[in-house]
């Protein structure tokens, strides 16, 4: 499950959805490289980049760090539950 999404990728909003979590698990198993978070984008009808977020590990959530711009995915750090990293 994806935090916001609801069964079967339905989503309330445009939002970004664009992302491979096949490859990240082809990664984990053949090379054992384990991701932190995914990167899903959010993709105009051209093709272009409108805004990104990380997809953070359970149980971690992202959390915008201060003065950072918030439609890009490195602006976001993943933290655990209780705020840490």
């Amino acid at each position: 499950m994806v935090t916001g999404w609801g069964h079967c990728w339905e989503k309330p909003a445009e939002a970004p959805d664009s992302f491979d979590p096949l490859y990240e698990l082809e990664q984990w198993v053949e090379k054992g490289q384990a991701p932190d978070f995914i990167v899903a984008r959010q993709l105009d009808e051209a093709g272009a980049q409108l805004r990104s977020r990380p997809v953070c590990s359970y149980p971690s959530m992202a959390r915008l760090i201060d003065g950072k711009d918030p439609q890009r995915f490195d602006s976001y750090q993943c933290v655990g539950v209780t705020g840490n990293q």
